[in-house]
């Protein structure tokens, strides 16, 4: 039987624009790691799960969250991400991996789902790189969304290490597989309907401003480990003010 696909959790505590917001207190006085990690725990409980920090001093706080909820961890390069990955899966054992980036609160778990059931349907053709896609060819990571994750392999980030040892491609660890799709082997999901004329709002936290919007709508909406995502949009709809805060977050913040 094949392995379950293992979820390796990217985060540091030395973000520039709001630093420590990984232990920041964020809802019923939990992190937003804690938050993310739980969820997984809950909707995924046969997928291994890997924190990928950095070997910096103030990141042993979340490996100390790591322990206590009992998930595996790893300390690599702050400023390689892409060599992280690398290190984090060999030491681990694991070839294929769900990238989540511990930023993104309202991670949605159903659409997790359907992303690695699409992965596992197809293991054995040859892909490089899976991810929705916000328009044709342009990945969910490259939108302020933030509900989505991506999947890829150990030999393709290795292979984007070899080949190249831009700055640009060794932080950001996938950038380099879905911009050379002549190389890798790139499939792309649509969008699901339910976020069909919300593409261009924000439910990621990268600045003090994030904190405070996605904070409100987390309290709205959370419902145990998930939480409701037709009301969390319902909310977008009758706030046109948060809309408005994510429009210029979205400005100051560009991908």
């Amino acid at each position: 039987m094949k392995n379950p696909l293992a979820f390796i959790i990217q985060a540091r505590t030395g973000s520039t624009r709001l630093p420590g917001k990984m232990v920041l207190p964020f809802y019923n006085e939990k992190s937003i790691l804690q938050l993310l990690i739980e969820r997984l725990q809950f909707f995924f409980p046969s997928h291994p799960i890997i924190l990928a920090t950095t070997t910096k001093e103030n990141d042993n706080t979340l490996i100390g969250l790591a322990k206590h909820l009992g998930i595996g961890y790893f300390a690599g390069s702050e400023e390689n991400v892409l060599n992280r990955f690398i290190e984090a899966s060999l030491h681990f054992g694991h070839h294929e991996f769900a990238r989540i980036c511990a930023d993104n609160p309202f991670l949605n778990a159903d659409f997790l789902k359907r992303m690695t059931d699409h992965w596992d349907q197809h293991t054995g053709s040859g892909i490089d790189y899976l991810s929705y896609q916000v328009h044709p060819g342009l990945p969910t990571i490259k939108s302020h969304l933030g509900l989505f994750a991506e999947i890829t392999t150990r030999q393709a980030l290795q292979k984007a290490a070899m080949l190249t040892n831009e700055l640009l491609y060794q932080e950001h660890v996938t950038n380099y597989l879905y911009t050379h799709a002549g190389i890798f082997n790139c499939h792309f999901l649509n969008l699901p309907a339910e976020l069909q004329g919300y593409e261009d709002v924000r439910f990621t936290v990268d600045t003090p401003e994030d904190f405070q919007i996605q904070q409100f709508l987390f309290s709205q909406v959370q419902e145990g480990p998930g939480y409701d995502l037709s009301r969390l949009l319902a909310i977008i709809n009758e706030h046109p003010d948060i809309k408005h805060k994510m429009q210029i977050e979205i400005v100051k913040n560009s991908k």
